[in-house]
């Protein structure tokens, strides 16, 4: 372990702990290493970071008022395993969306990189090491920065949306809520101040932005996930059904396992049959989940859905006559 590490270890166990912290403890947490270099750690942070590390009978302990700001370590500190983790991060996400961010991380990578090479950790061919299969995915646009940047900021954005349904043009102010990867695609919730309501917007339909100088209007979470939340599917609306769904015995062991709604309802039959239950608003999405499985599920209800899904697979079954 060297120097660095020993010194981001010496600052996390202090900072989270409010009473002093034995030299045993330390030098256990900081590889075994003895109590001297214990102290001469500590003694380092105090003269070259200016840490209020103090010393007393029982151990080390930051010397800080409650109401003064938390003491941190200056500049970008990692140790190994953390480094390796956000190296896997950045190629995940690379891979996910490609040259989304890459404006925004590059420098972060490169500091990574020479983090890593100074203490010896190479990752060779690191982005060949991960491989990420996206299916039906849609480009996130042009304006992915600048929703990013007015989110950041929480100012208020002006924006032209042409609808994927009936293509129709419209020009809406919203202030941006937060950023949704979905199914390998991206979409923005806001409030439209147009609209005068919660909507969620594909951000491959928004042709054209303009960051205000009016300040977001800030949806409290609470509402926002019941909202946005509480149904199945993107577009979900707070849920005004409940779908129940029974899958053959031979379908039923992937789908024990599959989430599709965070307050679903799973039931194994004796003959090995499954049966889901999940609140939904918007049946079309749902509906052409449901079709994927073809044979291997049955819609119980509610009758609505149950029609629209058989709609579907009469009309599919019609191409082959």
């Amino acid at each position: 372990m060297d120097k660095l590490d020993r010194v981001y270890i010496l600052h996390r166990e202090l900072s989270s702990r409010r009473r002093p912290v034995t030299k045993a403890r330390l030098a256990e947490a900081m590889g075994g290493c003895s109590v001297r270099t214990v102290h001469r750690t500590a003694k380092w942070m105090q003269d070259e970071l200016h840490a209020p590390i103090c010393f007393s009978p029982t151990g080390y302990f930051y010397d800080q008022h409650p109401s003064e700001p938390m003491f941190e370590l200056p500049g970008l500190w990692f140790n190994e395993d953390e480094l390796v983790a956000l190296v896997g991060v950045q190629t995940l996400l690379q891979r996910a969306q490609p040259g989304l961010l890459d404006e925004y991380l590059a420098p972060i990578a490169k500091r990574i990189d020479q983090l890593l090479s100074r203490r010896g950790i190479g990752l060779p061919n690191w982005e060949h090491r991960i491989r990420i299969v996206q299916m039906a995915g849609r480009p996130a646009g042009s304006c992915f920065g600048a929703v990013a940047d007015a989110l950041a900021r929480r100012q208020q954005i002006l924006l032209r949306y042409r609808s994927r349904g009936d293509g129709v043009v419209s020009t809406r102010t919203v202030s941006p809520q937060r950023l949704t990867h979905y199914r390998e695609n991206w979409y923005l919730d806001a409030w439209c101040h147009t609209k005068n309501a919660l909507r969620t917007f594909s951000l491959d339909r928004i042709e054209t932005t303009q960051t205000t100088d009016e300040p977001s209007f800030d949806v409290p979470k609470q509402r926002l996930d019941a909202a946005l939340t509480t149904s199945f599917g993107i577009f979900a609306g707070e849920p005004t059904h409940e779908a129940s769904l029974l899958f053959t015995a031979r379908r039923a062991q992937w789908i024990a396992d599959e989430q599709w709604h965070p307050q679903q309802q799973g039931e194994r039959l004796a003959d090995g049959r499954y049966r889901l239950r999940f609140p939904y608003h918007h049946s079309e999405e749902l509906a052409l989940d449901i079709c994927r499985y073809g044979p291997d599920v049955l819609v119980e209800g509610p009758e609505k859905l149950r029609e629209a899904v058989a709609e579907r697979l009469k009309a599919a079954a019609a191409l082959y006559e």
